[in-house]
């Protein structure tokens, strides 16, 4: 009886190790979100099975990180990028995933009704307006968002029009089997 015990804690304890093991490899060490390859994995799995709630892709993009880092150092550079992951944390993350894709490239992929999505960007926009770091005063972040209302369209064809269209102004496009709505903003 003392071996079975002990067998269960051993099994218990090496799928603890495992789990450890799988959650490092899929998050990014300075900010704590999910990394490049989480998103790889993750950002097809959404077109398996039709979401309760309209998908949103939000791509964001950290402004000035090299004039940081050639300016103010490294660290600095850091504390931007932590500041900004921290905005993202605390107004996107609780209505989905957040990923660090690039040095200061980030994607957010949001599940929230069409009515939110407006109110929740905008709350973002004033996290980042607001925030303030001990090296740098003020982060910046220019963003574009894609909203998929409907489920026939696979999210690859969403990321490609993402990296065709232009940062320059908001526009609205209707297809025939999903809606696209493109807010683009820059704090």
């Amino acid at each position: 009886p003392t071996k079975v015990i002990y067998t269960t804690r051993v099994i218990d304890d090496i799928k603890r190790q495992e789990e450890k093991l799988i959650h490092k490899t899929r998050t990014d060490e300075m900010t704590g979100l999910n990394n490049r390859r989480a998103y790889e994995e993750d950002i097809y799995s959404h077109d398996e099975a039709p979401e309760e709630k309209d998908f949103i892709y939000v791509s964001i993009d950290v402004n000035g990180l090299k004039v940081v880092n050639d300016t103010n150092g490294h660290l600095a550079g850091d504390e931007l990028i932590i500041g900004a992951s921290q905005c993202m944390k605390e107004k996107l993350k609780p209505y989905g995933s957040i990923y660090r894709i690039g040095g200061d490239e980030f994607v957010a992929i949001l599940l929230c009704d069409t009515e939110k999505v407006k109110s929740v960007l905008s709350e973002f926009d004033n996290a980042i307006s607001n925030w303030k770091g001990n090296l740098i005063d003020k982060v910046s972040v220019s963003s574009c968002t894609l909203l998929r209302t409907g489920y026939v369209t696979p999210c690859k064809t969403l990321v490609r029009f993402l990296f065709y269209c232009s940062f320059g102004a908001g526009f609205i496009l209707n297809f025939i089997d999903f809606f696209i709505f493109l807010y683009v903003s820059t704090v």
